[in-house]
């Protein structure tokens, strides 16, 4: 059996001012609650524009999985989208989005906002712990328990990818989808270990 493991945003050293970034408009966060298993494709406008900073656009500039600025929210590359789409096609929703710099004037268009669609209780009650002052299993501001050490269910986790109820920074990435990211060169992502049972 596949073992998975944590896909993360490469750590940018200066971030925000390391290689770039994105930048999405305050509306669509407040439009839009993303990563709650739910489609989002009927109200998504493919021309809303989302600005990219800090990077003169070029072939040889392109980062496949950017920072988004704020919790939650994921952009990935159309080489990137293609991948997961190849391995788990039922697994996200990917909603077009148009980069822009500063200027407006420079725009790439193959990035996709990631709507995770497997969204799973995965959390192993038993095997993880609280953080000091917790007593119980709460999800805070509805998304997040405070958690000391984080332990999965393996068997909860479906399909090559996906984001689990209340641990907004991991996405379990199952280690074929793993490999074949790797393998195909996609830029400015790395995998963390986590604890499974």
């Amino acid at each position: 059996m596949d073992g998975f493991s944590n896909l993360q945003v490469l750590d940018v050293p200066g971030y925000p001012s390391g290689k770039w970034y994105v930048d999405l408009p305050s509306c669509l966060r407040r439009r839009f609650k993303i990563n709650r298993g739910d489609g989002m494709s009927k109200n998504w406008n493919p021309n809303w524009l989302a600005f990219n900073h800090f990077v003169e656009v070029g072939d040889s500039e392109i980062i496949d999985f950017p920072v988004v600025v704020g919790d939650e929210w994921f952009c990935m590359s159309g080489q990137m989208k293609r991948i997961v789409e190849t391995f788990s096609p039922e697994a996200c929703e990917f909603l077009p989005i148009v980069l822009v710099d500063e200027t407006a004037e420079n725009r790439i268009v193959d990035y996709f906002i990631v709507n995770f669609l497997n969204y799973v209780h995965a959390i192993d009650k038993k095997r993880s712990t609280l953080m000091e002052g917790e007593t119980r299993f709460v999800l805070h501001g509805g998304d997040a328990y405070y958690l000391d050490r984080i332990v999965l269910q393996q068997s909860k986790l479906v399909g090559a990818i996906g984001r689990v109820v209340g641990c907004w920074d991991i996405i379990y990435c199952r280690d074929d989808l793993r490999d074949a990211l790797m393998k195909a060169g996609i830029t400015s992502i790395q995998f963390k270990p986590f604890e499974l049972s």
